[in-house]
């Protein structure tokens, strides 16, 4: 028998992605238990195939022979399928490190037989408290892997049998939740656990160095409750159903935080996403570029002392401006806008362009629809007459046509009107190129609105900022000056400090990534500027840390007119292609002659495909986190980096929202995001739905579960934005602009 044994040595896990359970070759049972009796439920799966039903060279083979043909030769049948490659790989086992995500430990843990295994139960099978495993084989004899955690004091155990009614002797369906030394665990008795397997009818609690389980409260199947207290630890306790009462339900009366009211307010809007194929213009795009919005302003228009609000539309469908009426219901309001469609709105902004007391609406134009430098990337300026009916403006705003993201307004050279900063997300058809981002300074003369591009002058780097997806101003370095913050796609987070009036550029080291949004407050009580940052999160296929980048080439590496992308990941010292080779010949068709079989392309690293002359001449960027983080403001406008929980990395976020939601005097943090737009071989960022962090004043952040904040945002969302109904202070919603779905509006009180 095999010994599995407890290692001492301290883990570390991987924050390259949450679970870190990922590639597990052809797994067929997935088991969770205690085996180090820890309190943490490890992971053991089995796997291996008998036949490589996925080798894809193999049966490109067999496909020129006549396998496949109707009357074929059975025993040829069956020698082309015994002649079907194999190989036996051991079991996968992953120690549970209590914070979402898990570390192999086959090494330590003594499983290394390698094996075609499928099913796998556990047991006690020498009654010493912790768990052995029995593995079933194909063409092998069985595997029990011993467990020495007992023998190597590694924790303590409460094993639990039940004695149920005639007619449920073993008590199967009953629920038990135990607690210690502040921790909860509850396990449900069923006997089906590992593919075609099964487990003896005991519950097994590992519950670490504690030597006594305060409480235990097992629910029957038919509702009768018994609860037990200071339980002796390393032990073999049996439940009886008779001793068990009938206990009224109770129903936990919890105030949430938020209510979703989307269907009081009389409004409806639901986001519509015109078609584009992005991959047709560039194969190996990681996600349509096409597909990044609606995004919200919000701001009193009328004048009313009433929250209003504009919402953006894809391309073929305008955007809407909805007016708040006196019982917080909104009607909608028509504008210049409707006729231009033709547009795809990004990021939008009510300020005071004019400096007459009333409300302008600017638009930035985005997408990835139209050719580089169309006029359907020019941005709108619609003025205000005051009462909430809006003109465009034709000469007000220098022709830009820049695929932008975001809008900024602020008053960077201190004269007393608002200036702009606009993002460039992207150069069509010529992803990850930087866009240009720019400067433009509010020049108005007696209410004749006109701003004027400065950007040469005053910030010459963000001609070629990079992707930047958003923006933040404020006085990051408490020198009376406004700075602006920006973040982006494979960008580190940007200082721009503002020198008076001109701004000198910084980046947050270590920090290059996917950014999405990005915000900024006091979150400390320290007298100065914090951010929060939202970035791809740590749910997702790709990997990036600071030693092992997650890089991408771009570059024409067959001339044929068309920018081409190689997006690759470090294995060891090497790196290689993400994308797989029928990918690959799609952007590349010579790929198919410079590598015949899947199995070299396979093996090849992505100098190996493009050669290393080749891509030193590409443009090549860098991801090194994918961590959504909180930076720490030192007061100088230094800042230190300090990545949000796990339970705040399960998807991209792409709309921040700082307030103190709970009324306890500190910030708080709302989040939401995801990416359902990615190419279809790597699974869509679809684990968000929505986020609450709360603060305590001192920068740190406790996560809420969507159970109990009642915010629950699970589509694909782009932007969040805080707006007060009926002017309460007390009376505050969040508007959710969902891509392709509907609006949402979350109140909070």
């Amino acid at each position: 028998m095999k010994s599995l044994q407890k290692n001492n040595l301290p883990y570390f896990s991987n924050a390259a992605w949450i679970a870190g359970v990922t590639s597990t070759d052809w797994s067929w049972a997935a088991v969770f238990a205690d085996f180090d009796l820890d309190g943490w439920k490890d992971l053991y799966i089995t796997n291996g195939s008998r036949r490589d039903m996925n080798n894809a060279d193999y049966f490109r083979k067999i496909g020129k022979t006549d396998y496949f043909n109707k009357g074929s030769d059975k025993h040829k049948l069956l020698e082309q399928a015994i002649n079907m490659p194999s190989k036996s790989l051991a079991n996968y086992i992953f120690r549970n490190n209590g914070d979402l995500s898990f570390t192999r430990y086959n090494k330590q843990w003594n499983i290394t037989e390698p094996s075609y295994s499928n099913g796998v139960a556990y047991a006690d099978l020498d009654n010493d408290g912790d768990l052995e495993l029995i593995v079933n084989n194909i063409d092998q004899e069985a595997l029990i892997y011993k467990n020495n955690a007992v023998e190597s004091k590694s924790g303590n155990y409460l094993k639990i049998k039940f004695d149920g009614t005639p007619k449920n002797k073993m008590g199967i369906g009953s629920v038990v939740n135990i607690w210690h030394n502040g921790k909860n665990q509850m396990a449900e008795l069923t006997l089906t656990r590992g593919y075609l397997s099964s487990v003896e009818p005991i519950l097994y609690f590992g519950v670490g160095n504690d030597m006594v389980v305060d409480s235990l409260k097992v629910q029957w199947v038919d509702g009768k409750t018994q609860v037990l207290k200071n339980i002796s630890s390393d032990q073999c306790l049996t439940l009886h159903e008779a001793e068990a009462r009938p206990v009224p339900e109770k129903k936990e009366i919890t105030e949430k935080i938020f209510k979703e009211i989307t269907d009081n307010t009389q409004f409806d809007f639901t986001h519509k996403e015109d078609f584009f194929d992005d991959y047709k213009y560039q194969v190996l795009l990681p996600y349509k570029l096409s597909q990044l919005g609606p995004f919200i302003a919000v701001g009193d228009v009328n004048n009313d002392k009433l929250d209003d609000f504009f919402i953006g539309n894809a391309s073929g469908s305008s955007g809407k401006l909805f007016i708040q009426n006196k019982d917080c219901t909104f009607r909608v309001q028509k504008g210049p806008w409707e006729q231009d469609s033709i547009y795809e709105d990004e990021g939008c902004l009510f300020f005071d362009s004019d400096n007459d007391g009333d409300l302008d609406l600017f638009v930035v134009s985005g997408g990835n629809e139209f050719p580089e430098g169309s006029e359907n990337y020019i941005s709108r300026l619609y003025l205000n007459d005051g009462e909430g009916k809006f003109i465009k403006s034709k000469n007000a705003v220098p022709l830009n046509t820049t695929s932008g993201s975001c809008v900024k307004a602020f008053d960077f050279d201190n004269d007393g009107d608002l200036d702009l900063f606009i993002g460039g997300r992207q150069v069509p058809g010529k992803y990850p190129f930087p866009a240009s981002s720019c400067i433009l300074e509010n020049r108005t003369v007696n209410g004749v609105v006109k701003f004027a591009d400065v950007t040469k002058e005053v910030a010459p780097d963000l001609l070629n900022a990079g992707m930047v997806t958003s923006a933040f101003c404020s006085d990051v370095d408490n020198d009376h000056w406004t700075d602006l913050v920006i973040a982006g796609e494979w960008m580190p987070v940007c200082i721009y400090k503002n020198i008076h009036g001109k701004f000198i550029k910084s980046a947050i080291e270590g920090t290059k990534g996917w950014w999405f949004s990005i915000e900024g407050a006091d979150l400390d009580n320290d007298g100065d500027i914090d951010l929060v940052a939202g970035n791809l999160g740590l749910n997702c296929r790709y990997k990036a840390s600071s030693d092992k980048t997650f890089d991408i080439y771009a570059d024409d590496f067959d001339k044929d007119g068309r920018w081409d992308i190689v997006l690759s990941y470090y294995q060891g010292n090497k790196q290689f292609p993400v994308r797989d080779r029928d990918s690959f010949i799609r952007q590349n068709p010579g790929i198919a002659l410079k590598f015949p079989t899947y199995q070299e392309f396979g093996e090849a690293t992505v100098s190996d495909i493009y050669t290393r002359k080749a891509l030193d001449k590409s443009l090549h960027l860098q991801a090194e986190t994918f961590a959504s983080c909180y930076f720490e403001n030192d007061g100088k406008g230094n800042f230190k980096m300090h990545d949000f929980p796990n339970e705040a990395q399960l998807s991209s976020i792409n709309g921040i929202i700082i307030d103190d939601f709970n009324k306890d005097g500190f910030l708080d943090i709302l989040a939401a995001g995801n990416l359902f737009n990615m190419e279809i071989v790597t699974p869509r960022n679809d684990g968000g739905v929505g986020v609450f962090l709360k603060g305590d004043g001192k920068g740190n952040f406790e996560v809420i579960p969507a159970r109990r904040s009642g915010f629950f945002a699970p589509k694909d969302v782009k932007s969040l934005s805080l707006i007060h109904l009926n002017n309460a202070d007390n009376d505050k919603a969040v508007l959710v602009g969902n891509n392709n779905e509907r609006l949402q509006l979350f109140n909070y009180k």
